[in-house]
């Protein structure tokens, strides 16, 4: 089994997992380079999108409800 050298994420996902690059970089430090707290991801969505909404917030498996 080979692991992909590189995922390809789009915007804003991309933004987001950039953003939460703050304790390090990945290439020197992997997923503890990364804060995924609650509030640093609510921060970013705030920022990106200018509000969090439950629609935003909701586990795909949801949207549905929000429609």
């Amino acid at each position: 089994m080979t692991t992909p050298a590189a995922y390809q994420f789009s915007e804003p996902l991309a933004g987001l997992i950039r953003y939460c690059e703050k304790d390090c970089v990945a290439a020197c430090c992997g997923i503890c380079a990364f804060v995924f707290s609650p509030l640093h991801v609510a921060s970013y969505l705030c920022t990106h999108t200018g509000r969090i909404t439950a629609e935003v917030l909701a586990p795909s498996c949801e949207k549905e409800r929000y429609a």
